[in-house]
C-alpha cells in the first residue's frame, strides 16, 4: 500500500489490522514528518497475509493533537502471486482447494480472487475448482 501524506512535527504509526481495530495486523507503516502541512510525501507500507476481499483498519498512533492528511492511497495486487494459491500461504496444496470449496458454497472464507482464478475468465466458480484439482493430482 501507498499512502500520500502531510504532516506537522510528529512521527505517527499506522497499524493495519483486519477483521476490526483489535484484529489479525495485516501491516504497519512508519510515517515520519514531512516538514510542513502544505508539504506532501509518499509512504509505502507493506501488508502481509491479507488478500481478497478483507475489511483493513488503520489505526494511528503518534499524538493527542492532529496527526496528519491524507491526500491519496493506493493498493497494488501482489505481482508474485501464484496461480491457485487461493489462501497467499506460499504454495498450492490441498487447503487451497478446500478454501475454494468453502469460497464457491458461500461461506465468507477470505480467498486471493487473483490467485483463485485460474483460468482468468474474471470469475471463481466450479472451473478453477476442476482445474486447480487437475493442477494438485499432477
Amino acid at each position: 500500500m501507498e499512502v500520500d501524506v502531510t504532516t506537522g512535527q510528529m512521527n505517527i504509526v499506522c497499524a493495519m489490522p483486519i477483521y476490526g481495530p483489535d484484529g489479525k495486523l495485516a501491516g504497519t507503516c512508519s510515517i515520519s514528518p514531512t516538514g510542513s502541512w502544505g508539504e506532501s510525501k509518499t509512504f509505502e507500507c507493506d501488508l502481509k497475509n491479507c488478500s481478497g476481499v478483507q475489511d483493513l483498519y488503520l489505526v494511528f498512533t503518534g499524538g493527542n493533537s492532529y496527526l496528519f492528511n491524507v491526500d491519496w492511497f493506493e493498493f497494488e495486487a501482489d505481482a508474485s502471486a501464484v496461480k491457485g494459491d487461493v489462501n497467499s500461504d506460499g504454495s498450492v496444496n490441498a487447503t487451497d482447494l478446500k478454501y475454494l470449496s468453502y469460497y464457491m458454497f458461500g461461506n465468507r472464507t477470505a480467498i486471493d480472487p487473483v490467485s483463485s482464478d485460474i483460468n482468468d475468465d474474471g470469475k471463481v466458480n466450479i472451473a478453477d475448482f476442476c482445474l486447480l484439482k487437475e493442477i494438485l493430482l499432477k
